[in-house]
């Protein structure tokens, strides 16, 4: 449901101080973190914004058609790909002058996107499978193997792994050459988040079954499988301590990727939707919901640390 005065909140942990609080002008429908700690914020009526997430100025950078639902930023801050609900994605300069590149339609909404780390790649998922662009030329080459739709993409860090998630319960890995992609197979409910660990040996993954489960990258093969949560796991990201940010419908738990070493700290943050982490010392949540987005962060700067 769209809201017609979306708030803005930066509130700092562990204290829960509110940082800073504004109105986004309307639903908020999508963000993603820039490079330098800034957030590119979209609402559902296309507007496009980039905000300091200290202080919470803005800065208008477009204005798209369409329901925008995903946003991801070039490595480099240069570029943003706007995704929206009628499959079409805008590629908006920042700090928005030029003209946007906008890509042909999926089929159906755009599910997930994200840009390689270092090549000049852009993967848009939708309900049919995804597409492995090439940011120079805007060619591109099919991402197949899974029976339903992608739901969640993912890079290793120096860009020449690429993980997908799909509502058939399975991830795969792929390669942009034509070796057939490795199945990961175990979830029991749709995964809705992925990510490698910083040295692309492991795999997490989130599901609509409850758990996040953490895989062997070269094997193939499962390594752990934790539970935080009674429901469906939205977001999963492994943080620089090596421990796990895994964030529900419910709540918010920090816990050790390492069955040894297991411990959790939970954060009640009520049944919101569409969450982000950005990866630091501990966890930084992102949590935006309508009309209200909460960012949850240490005082430090998260530049630098996007996952």
């Amino acid at each position: 449901m769209g809201h017609e005065d979306g708030e803005l909140r930066v509130i700092e942990l562990p204290s829960g101080r509110v940082m800073s609080s504004r109105s986004a002008g309307g639903r908020v429908s999508a963000l993603a973190w820039t490079p330098t700690g800034q957030l590119v914020v979209a609402t559902g009526a296309g507007a496009l914004s980039l905000l300091d997430a200290a202080s919470g100025a803005p800065r208008a950078l477009a204005t798209v058609p369409g329901k925008p639902n995903l946003v991801a930023v070039e490595p480099t801050g240069e570029r943003v790909a706007v995704g929206s609900f009628d499959g079409t994605v805008w590629v908006v300069p920042i700090p928005g002058e030029g003209q946007p590149i906008v890509l042909a339609p999926s089929v159906g909404p755009v599910t997930a996107m994200t840009f390689s780390p270092t090549g000049p790649w852009l993967v848009v998922a939708d309900n049919q499978g995804a597409r492995w662009f090439d940011t120079r030329t805007w060619q591109h080459v099919e991402v197949v193997g899974h029976e339903q739709a992608i739901t969640a993409v993912a890079f290793t860090t120096d860009g020449s792994l690429l993980a997908t998630g799909s509502a058939d319960g399975t991830a795969r890995l792929h390669t942009r050459d034509d070796r057939p992609s490795r199945l990961l197979s175990g979830h029991a409910g749709a995964i809705t988040d992925l990510t490698f660990s910083q040295d692309a040996a492991r795999l997490l993954t989130a599901s609509e079954d409850g758990t996040a489960r953490v895989w062997d990258v070269s094997l193939g093969a499962p390594l752990d499988v934790l539970e935080p949560f009674g429901g469906a796991v939205r977001v999963a990201r492994f943080i620089a301590d090596d421990r796990v940010a895994a964030i529900g419908s419910l709540s918010v738990a920090l816990l050790a990727s390492r069955p040894a070493d297991r411990a959790a700290t939970r954060v009640d943050s009520g049944a919101r939707t569409n969450l982000r982490v950005c990866r630091d010392s501990f966890a930084v949540v992102v949590v935006a919901s309508a009309p209200a987005t909460e960012v949850w962060a240490p005082a430090a700067s998260c530049a630098g640390a996007v996952r």
